[in-house]
């Protein structure tokens, strides 16, 4: 018994045998051709119509027939005329191979911000075979769309295939080729493609006074945007989520409104930024928010006015007798703007006092008290504070008494 050929692809397989009878009284046979897996090759089932011996059969069986790898094929034969087998069939190997096709991929260019990377493949079959393809990015299908596998193509074949930007995540990337020749056989190959997107970074960040301050840059240099949170509330922008898109760097100078701020207590501060392709960074500080502005404050740092000049306490003089001039009161200038401010002036406004019989006077020291209408302060740094002096001169023509206000002004250094 002879199968040629012994080693196969897609061909079919010729077997052939003789066969002869073992004495003069065996005229005829029976046979059939099956595997060792039990699947009958010839005759679809049952023996062969009986052959006069000797007698050379040659049978064509197609390639489908044969599982892959190796096989064992057996001829048993029988007498038509009586139920007796040959004993021992005889058997001979063969063996169906099929070889996965191969894939040379690469991604270009390796590593992204946000532009489209391309991804090419060369797919060759050392059997010539059609192969068909599918790509995934991240287990997700891109080529074909659905999910399956392409038409077969005739091998050796390229292709080209666009990953776009907005498929991927920031981090490594997975692009997955599966090839599938048209007998089934399967390899899967992988590459990776990192797209780069670094976080909004805070610089200069701080709150002074009432005022947040922050430069925000984007290290890929991607526009941004931004929100302030105030304890856990959103505060600005107060119409949308977040500010418009805005280059890098940014700026933030943003004075946090009154009505949001319990004065003199420590509150948490955010800005949570974000760049054009989504990616979330955030800053906090817990910052003591107190009022904003230049400042007049007791030695304990109490202050006399809120911000906006209303009272929160006054300077109590006493007791003035006519002719006299009262004790110097210290009092301190602070400058909470939240930047370094120049040309201050402090000025008396006598209100209910006679500018001339009850005259309010400023110092800049206690000892020598050198009376001023006014006081000058070249520059004050934020946080700052200074000491300046009051007190009142009146003549025996004072009779009043009442209320009287010290202001100030100065300009941004």
């Amino acid at each position: 018994m002879k199968a040629t050929p012994s080693i196969f692809h897609k061909e079919s397989v010729d077997v052939s045998f003789s066969l002869s009878g073992r004495d003069s009284a065996a005229k005829q046979a029976q046979y059939r051709i099956y595997t060792g897996a039990g699947a009958q090759l010839y005759p679809t089932s049952g023996y062969s119509p009986s052959v006069k011996l000797p007698y050379n059969a040659k049978h064509t069986i197609d390639a489908t027939k044969f599982p892959f790898g190796s096989t064992t094929i057996y001829v048993e034969t029988k007498d038509p005329s009586s139920t007796y087998l040959t004993p021992n069939p005889v058997s001979t190997l063969i063996t169906r191979t099929n070889q996965a096709p191969l894939s040379d991929m690469k991604v270009v260019p390796s590593s992204v911000h946000k532009e489209n990377a391309t991804l090419s493949f060369d797919v060759t079959d050392a059997e010539k075979d059609s192969v068909q393809f599918k790509v995934s990015l991240n287990n997700v299908p891109i080529q074909p769309p659905s999910g399956d596998y392409s038409t077969l193509i005739k091998t050796p074949f390229s292709y080209t295939i666009q990953l776009r930007n907005k498929d991927m995540r920031v981090g490594n990337n997975t692009v997955t080729l599966t090839v599938m020749d048209d007998l089934g056989a399967v390899r899967t190959t992988s590459l990776t493609v990192k797209k780069v997107n670094d976080a909004v970074e805070f610089d200069q960040s701080d709150v002074r006074g009432q005022t947040l301050y922050a430069r925000l840059t984007d290290p890929n240099g991607d526009m941004l945007r931004y929100q302030v949170r105030l304890n856990g509330k959103k505060i600005y922008p107060p119409d949308m989520d977040m500010t418009g898109l805005l280059n890098s760097p940014a700026y933030v100078n943003y004075k946090i409104p009154a009505e949001e701020v319990q004065f003199g207590n420590i509150h948490k501060v955010e800005i949570v930024a974000e760049d054009d392709l989504g990616m979330q960074s955030t800053w906090a500080t817990n910052a003591l928010i107190d009022y904003s502005g230049l400042m007049f404050t007791d030695e304990n740092g109490a202050y006399y006015s809120t911000d906006i000049g209303e009272i929160i306490k006054l300077l109590d003089t006493g007791t003035v007798v006519a002719g006299n001039t009262t004790g110097t009161f210290k009092v301190y200038l602070k400058n909470t703007v939240g930047y370094a401010v120049k040309n201050v002036s402090l000025f008396v406004s006598q209100r209910d006092l006679d500018a001339v019989y009850e005259k309010v006077e400023l110092s800049a020291d206690e000892d020598p008290f050198i009376p001023r209408s006014t006081l000058e302060i070249p520059h004050l740094e934020y946080g700052e504070r200074v000491p300046f002096y009051v007190r009142i001169n009146t003549t025996r023509q004072a009779v009043g008494g009442g209320l009287f206000d010290i202001r100030v002004v100065g300009d941004p250094a």
